[in-house]
C-alpha cells in the first residue's frame, strides 16, 4: 500500500491519504475470487474514529457492480449494489431500470462510516459494525465486450476523510503500515 499525503495549501494542510485497491480475480488469487466473470479490488482497514472512507467512483460499463465490506474474520458486514448507488448531482446511474447504459456523467460518491448501521442509514453508505478492522471490497461483474476489466472507467479513488485523517491516522487505518512520503 502507498501512503502519499497531498501538499499543504496555503491555508491548510490537506492531509487526506488515498488507499491503494488490490485487483484479485481466478488469475491472481484462488480464494475468494472463484467467479470467473468478476474481478474484485480490496483494500485493508482500521477504523480510525472521527474519520470516515470516502469513495468517489464512476459507474463502469458492465453487467453489476457492488461495494462490500468484511470484518477481520472476512464475514461480510454491510454492502452496496449498484442500483442502491445515487448519483452525484448531474451525474446518472446507467443500472437503474429504464436508464441510459451510456449515459455521461456518470459518477457517484459513497462513504464507509466506522460503527454500527443506524435504523435510518445515510444513502451511499457502508458501515463496519463493531469490527476494528476488516477489508473493503469493490466488485465490477461481467464488463461490457471491448471494455476493460474496470469496465472502461477508472477505478474509485478511495481515500480517508475527518479530523482524525492526518499522517498517523491514515498509518493506523492501513495494513500493513505505509511509510509516509512528505512532500515539499
Amino acid at each position: 500500500l502507498a501512503l502519499a499525503p497531498a501538499t499543504a495549501s496555503a491555508q491548510s494542510a490537506d492531509l487526506t491519504c488515498q488507499f491503494a485497491l488490490t485487483r484479485l480475480d481466478h488469475t491472481t488469487t484462488n480464494v475468494l475470487a472463484l467467479d470467473t466473470n468478476a474481478v474484485y479490488w480490496a483494500s485493508p482497514y482500521v477504523a480510525a474514529p472521527g474519520s470516515r472512507i470516502r469513495i468517489e467512483g464512476h459507474y463502469p460499463y458492465a453487467r453489476y457492480i457492488s461495494w462490500n465490506v468484511y470484518d477481520a474474520a472476512g464475514r461480510p458486514i454491510d454492502a452496496l449494489s449498484d442500483v442502491q448507488l445515487d448519483p452525484d448531482p448531474g451525474s446518472s446511474n446507467p443500472f437503474l431500470p429504464g436508464a441510459d447504459r451510456f449515459a455521461l456523467p456518470r459518477t457517484y460518491t459513497a462513504w464507509i462510516e466506522f460503527g454500527p448501521k443506524p435504523a435510518d442509514p445515510a444513502p451511499n453508505t457502508l458501515y463496519t459494525g463493531d469490527s476494528r478492522g476488516g477489508q473493503f471490497w469493490y466488485r465490477v461483474y461481467v464488463p461490457d465486450a471491448g471494455r476493460d476489466a474496470k469496465g472502461g472507467v477508472p477505478l474509485p479513488k478511495v481515500t480517508l476523510n475527518g479530523p482524525a485523517a492526518g499522517t498517523d491516522a491514515c498509518r493506523e487505518t492501513q495494513a500493513p503500515y505505509a511509510t509516509p512520503v512528505h512532500e515539499a
